[in-house]
């Protein structure tokens, strides 16, 4: 089933929400290492793809969502521990940092290097919201941005050129 869903980096479109509708009878429904195994299975094609990198045409200019979310966060809620989660942020947000250390050949590129490693980011926040408040599981268009780049006049001069 996982390896049926074509990957896109939209929010706002039918196919996720319908995989989400799936995914959530699935959970509703399975036991908890049947729901591991399809977790951990969806998790390894969302990284594989990662927001359509191997596709040179596929620039991200806004924060990226996919058909897989559900699962993902399903992913990080029963396969991760809460360490290895904020271990995965931490690196997420030190790569972040590094934008200036990184060569970028246009301005495009700036915003991509930006947006994947923020898409990468979403979920092991979101999951943090929803162990809180027993919330949706699918990301609706939560920005979460991490505190550090907060009022970051740099980085927002960087990706608007």
């Amino acid at each position: 089933y996982i390896s049926s869903i074509d990957l896109s980096t939209s929010i706002q479109n039918d196919s996720r929400l319908a995989v989400a509708e799936c995914l959530q009878s699935f959970s509703k429904y399975a036991k908890l290492d049947r729901k591991k195994l399809l977790w951990k299975t969806a998790h390894k094609r969302w990284m594989e793809w990662n927001f359509g990198e191997k596709n040179k045409h596929n620039s991200l200019f806004n924060i990226a969502f996919s058909e897989l979310d559900f699962a993902i966060v399903g992913f990080y809620k029963d396969c991760v521990t809460e360490y290895e989660r904020l271990k995965l942020q931490s690196n997420i947000i030190k790569e972040l940092q590094s934008i200036v250390n990184h060569w970028h050949v246009s301005l495009t590129s700036v915003n991509t290097f930006w947006y994947r490693n923020l898409s990468l980011y979403q979920p092991l926040e979101h999951v943090n919201k929803v162990s809180l408040q027993d919330d949706s599981w699918l990301m609706e268009s939560y920005p979460y941005i991490p505190q550090q780049f907060h009022d970051n006049q740099y980085i927002s001069m960087m990706l608007s050129g």
